[in-house]
C-alpha cells in the first residue's frame, strides 16, 4: 500500500488516467484519485464496464463514454 501511496500524491484539480479501471487494481486508483478531488480518466474495454464506470464510480460522460 505504501508504494501505491507514493505513486499516488495527488492534489484538487490534477488530471488523472487510469488505464484498465474497472480492473481490481484500477477500481482502487479511480476511488483513491477521486477522494484527492482529482479529475479522473479511465480506460475499459466494453460498454458494460464504461457503464460501470458511469454509473457506479461516478464518472462522468463530458470525454468520450464515460471518460474512456
Amino acid at each position: 500500500w505504501s508504494a501505491f501511496e507514493d505513486s499516488m500524491r495527488r492534489r484538487p484539480g490534477q488530471r488523472v488516467l487510469v488505464h484498465a479501471a474497472t480492473g481490481g487494481v484500477g477500481l482502487v486508483a479511480v476511488r483513491h484519485a477521486q477522494g484527492t478531488g482529482a479529475h479522473v480518466y479511465g480506460t475499459a474495454g466494453r460498454a458494460s464496464k464504461h457503464e460501470y464506470l458511469h454509473t457506479v464510480m461516478g464518472m462522468g460522460t463530458e470525454i468520450g463514454r464515460a471518460h474512456v
